[in-house]
């Protein structure tokens, strides 16, 4: 699991406690007759924004595992929740079984990263976002073409957005856990980059053309599916994940030349 690996740089006290800290069977047991359930509903909340292949079961079936960590792992002396420290070590145990599923190529990430730089070059010299047409000539592409990698580059999304703080934390060889809990809900420096980050997504969708702008709206806030979104929009399900697909590459890149990704 990506916070198992995350933390091997931690001293193993440091990580878990020592022995006279760890649960006892009937407090785990109390644990998991109040929490057990909440390993489908974050499941099942992160599968609704997910592609239709990807099962809530395996979701579930690792969020088991990470559940089962967490259990294994979490000292009541500390000064941080429970729920707080089970939700950090499920949705890390998801995030991980999404990674082994990516079927994405180096070739497909490189054409991706083509369209938003391109995009970000057309959007300065227009001084308004590119339109599809104008994408796919400056990148000697006929529509068909165009149309063709954003529905290559489709997967490379395949983690929502409200995930971002936990998508690269297996990169963080000493990351402590208890850390991560305490500061996502006391750190007015971790809140403050929070809201940082809230600001610049703010801004970057406020870019986006209208279209773009309300397939994310609907895909992230109101939680529509795409064929939902379709039925709305009266577009096919495929052009909605085109749609999609355009504004994705143009946030996250937006993003990463802020570091933010």
């Amino acid at each position: 699991m990506g916070l198992s690996k995350a933390v091997a740089g931690v001293p193993l006290e440091d990580e878990i406690g020592t022995q006279d800290t760890y649960l006892d069977n009937e407090e785990k047991a109390i644990f998991i007759n109040e929490y057990g359930g909440h390993i489908k509903y974050i499941a099942q909340r992160l599968a609704m924004r997910l592609p239709s292949h990807v099962s809530v079961d395996d979701l579930v079936g690792a969020g088991m595992i990470g559940f089962v960590d967490a259990l294994e792992k979490f000292d009541p002396s500390r000064d941080v929740k429970f729920k707080t420290y089970m939700e950090i070590r499920v949705k890390g145990a998801m995030l991980d079984e999404l990674r082994t599923m990516d079927p994405v190529s180096r070739t497909i990430r490189r054409k991706a990263q083509k369209i938003a730089e391109v995009y970000d070059s057309l959007e300065k010299t227009l001084c308004r976002s590119p339109s599809d047409e104008e994408l796919a000539m400056n990148l000697d592409l006929n529509l068909d073409e165009f149309y063709k990698i954003l529905d290559e580059t489709k997967s490379i999304n395949l983690v929502p957005l409200e995930y971002i703080d936990y998508e690269n934390k297996d990169k963080e060889a000493s990351l402590n856990p208890y850390n991560l809990a305490d500061t996502e809900e006391t750190s007015p420096f971790h809140q403050l980059q929070k809201k940082e980050l809230i600001d610049l997504l703010a801004s970057a969708l406020e870019e986006l053309p209208e279209n773009e702008n309300l397939v994310i709206t609907l895909y992230y806030y109101e939680q529509l599916t795409m064929k939902e979104i379709g039925e709305v929009l009266s577009l096919s399900e495929s052009r909605v994940s085109q749609i999609h697909s355009k504004a994705m590459i143009h946030l996250r890149y937006r993003l990463g030349q802020f570091g933010c990704y």
